[in-house]
């Protein structure tokens, strides 16, 4: 009863399409790979159970000479959208589709890398799915994310602070 319909993995990658300037004469770009393992307070199916739940989270980040593996954790929530919402976007014919909303905050705590030193890096997302088939939806999210350490080694400090939206098309299979 503590595993059945609880469990679940998700995997990200983010790559910046342009170069982040570091001074006046550097830029590089940023990669990033987060895989989350997420456990569900009661079970159920996403996008059809109501739910809340833990997660742990590694990231990788790639900056330049810098490199930082770390650990962190979090909360999320999800559940079908809030019934005044769907009433509103109801009003428009092509959003009258069955929607799904979630959440995450996620901290990061623990840095993989012995010369490296976390400086509060988290993650905060909000996302919707509009589910138009079984396997096809439109999805639009928005976020803070805040990349921050030290490497002594090097000894550089990294930070960007993030304001995010996202949109685009998926396909569950």
């Amino acid at each position: 009863s503590f595993s059945f319909q609880r469990w679940g993995f998700a995997g990200k990658y983010f790559n910046s399409l342009n170069k982040l300037k570091i001074s006046s004469t550097d830029s590089e770009a940023l990669s990033v790979t987060t895989l989350d393992l997420k456990y569900r307070f009661t079970p159920g199916v996403w996008t059809r159970d109501e739910t809340s739940g833990l997660l742990m989270s590694y990231q990788d980040i790639k900056f330049g000479d810098f490199k930082s593996p770390m650990l962190g954790g979090g909360w999320f929530w999800a559940r079908s959208m809030p019934r005044v919402f769907d009433d509103f976007l109801n009003w428009f014919p092509f959003m009258r589709y069955p929607k799904w909303v979630d959440m995450e905050v996620i901290y990061y705590f623990n840095s993989m890398n012995a010369n490296v030193t976390l400086n509060s890096p988290l993650s905060v997302n909000f996302h919707g799915q509009m589910l138009w088939s079984k396997s096809v939806f439109g999805e639009a999210g928005f976020g803070l994310k805040r990349y921050a350490f030290i490497d002594k080694v090097l000894n550089k400090k990294a930070e960007l602070n993030t304001f995010y939206a996202t949109v685009g098309l998926g396909i569950k299979f």
